[in-house]
């Protein structure tokens, strides 16, 4: 039953494993063209300004290289922070709208089955009716706000548009 889900799985995997060894090999050759051009440098270097000058002028270009790296990496990591945490707000916000309305929309019908499925259901419903018509102006207001509140395809459009402008 799930036999061409775990094939298709094996494959995929096995493709990945293959494309990443392959630039893991390339890497090694450039790791090993990069020490014999180190070797050659600092030979150079030697000859011209003793061993000692050689080796604390090759180690000073380490650590401008790595410095360098390090001050470029720390400020992806930063971009990529900022980038992340702009998507996660805008997805919880998506998702907790999405789940917010579809809880409102299903809402009165699950109350409703519930008052009407009890041993008492219908007269249950029926002194509730009677609450809600003594209390005919909270209903109306606590309506109104739910209505203000409420959302609508026409204001996440616009959410939408005013981000993809920014």
């Amino acid at each position: 039953m799930f036999r061409g889900l775990i094939d298709d799985a094996k494959s995929a995997v096995g493709d990945v494993v293959a494309r990443y060894a392959t630039r893991a090999a390339i890497g090694v050759v450039f790791a090993v063209a990069i020490g014999f051009a180190v070797s050659a440098i600092v030979v150079q270097l030697v000859d011209r300004f003793g061993a000692i000058a050689a080796l604390w002028m090759i180690a000073g270009g380490f650590a401008v290289v790595g410095i360098v790296a390090m001050v470029v990496e720390g400020l992806r990591e930063k971009h990529q922070e900022t980038a992340d945490k702009e998507a996660e707000q805008h997805d919880t916000e998506q998702v907790a709208g999405s789940a917010a309305s579809e809880a409102a929309m299903q809402l009165p019908i699950a109350v409703l089955g519930s008052l009407l499925s009890g041993p008492a259901g219908p007269i249950s419903a029926l002194s509730i009716v009677r609450f809600l018509g003594r209390n005919f102006a909270l209903v109306v207001l606590l309506v109104g706000i739910g209505m203000l509140v409420w959302p609508t395809n026409a204001t996440t459009e616009g959410v939408r548009q005013d981000e993809a402008a920014a």
